[in-house]
């Protein structure tokens, strides 16, 4: 999906093999996992694209 220059390509590159590792860590004890992060990631993905988002718009979030 994207190039391997791009910051997520690599996040997601380095982060292969450690899915269950924790991504982040928040004050509630709450913490999301690579694979979390990136199934949501796909999840919002394929949500714009349904939407008509195109690679190269503007998307607010």
């Amino acid at each position: 999906m994207y190039d391997e220059n791009h910051l997520i390509a690599q996040l997601h590159a380095a982060s292969e093999g450690h899915e269950t590792r924790n991504f982040a860590t928040f004050p509630a004890r709450a913490s999301v996992t690579f694979g979390e992060l990136f199934a949501g990631a796909e999840r919002n993905a394929a949500a714009l694209v349904a939407m008509g988002v195109k690679p190269g718009d503007r998307v607010a979030v």
